[in-house]
């Protein structure tokens, strides 16, 4: 498990390149990525099955409750899967681009 915030940056074609050192980390669970949202205007990369089981609880709050309502909406809804590759590039929605402020270098 890896832990504790790196600055990443966006390709022009925006994609998140991913440091080598983290990639075999992301890789261990089979060749899937989860890429989401945190209320904190941050995001968060998993390897899909280290987010199942956070998925599972994100999709189980309460909607009727204001913080886990937002969590429910930045973790959830703005959730993207996809194929995990062994280049440094991940593809970052537009949704989650303009959720966390990201720009193109």
């Amino acid at each position: 498990m890896l832990q504790g915030a790196t600055e990443l940056s966006l390709d022009a074609k925006g994609r998140l390149a991913v440091p080598t050192r983290y990639r075999d980390a992301l890789l261990s669970g089979g060749r899937a990525v989860v890429l989401t949202a945190h209320p904190d205007s941050c995001l968060l990369l998993y390897p899909r099955v280290a987010w199942e089981p956070i998925g599972a609880k994100v999709q189980a709050l309460s909607s009727f409750n204001e913080q886990a309502a937002l969590v429910a909406t930045a973790a959830g809804r703005l959730c993207r899967r996809t194929g995990a590759r062994r280049s440094r590039a991940h593809p970052v929605s537009p949704a989650l681009r303009k959720f966390a402020g990201l720009k193109k270098t």
